[in-house]
């Protein structure tokens, strides 16, 4: 590896310029001078260097010109389809909120209309079976009664064999 040893910042240093003087100047400067002129060898026209230099300079510059155009215009699209989609999101969500606080509420008061829920689920299950005649339609009937029941009294269905067959 190699180790670099500056001198401090404003201490003086001797550079052998490219006449052939030499010269005393600070750190500070000598960066600066060796900047400047590096920068002169590139931009001189004879070496070509300069020219291929403002060439890709161009280039570059075309380049990243023509990328953000793309990328703007992707963004653009991009938002133009998103944000219709968004908000249909946001308001199906907002109605969907509307309905599980209803539902909620009407299954925190569904023991108050019992009978109620009871005899129409037994009678739309009754009338879905009907289509199949009508021992299907006693027995749909029956069995969406029977399910309205344990849904709204909350039977706990361990002890439903029990209940059922009189079983201890």
């Amino acid at each position: 590896f190699f180790l670099f040893v500056l001198p401090p910042k404003n201490h003086n240093i001797k550079i052998m310029g490219s006449d052939g003087v030499e010269s005393s100047t600070s750190v500070k400067g000598a960066m600066k001078d060796a900047k400047n002129s590096f920068n002169r060898v590139l931009e001189t026209p004879q070496n070509g260097v300069g020219v291929l230099r403002k060439t890709l300079k161009s280039v570059m510059k075309s380049a990243v010109d023509s990328t953000n155009k793309t990328l703007a215009s992707i963004e653009e699209s991009t938002q133009t389809i998103r944000k219709p989609i968004v908000e249909r999101a946001n308001t199906i969500g907002e109605e969907g909120k509307k309905l599980v606080h209803q539902a909620s509420n009407i299954y925190a008061v569904r023991q108050q209309y019992g009978l109620e829920n009871i005899a129409g689920s037994t009678v739309l299950g009754a009338l879905v079976g009907l289509r199949r005649g009508r021992i299907p339609a006693l027995t749909i009937g029956s069995i969406s009664g029977f399910l309205a029941y344990i849904f709204v009294y909350q039977v706990d269905a361990r002890h439903l064999p029990s209940k059922i067959l009189g079983r201890k």
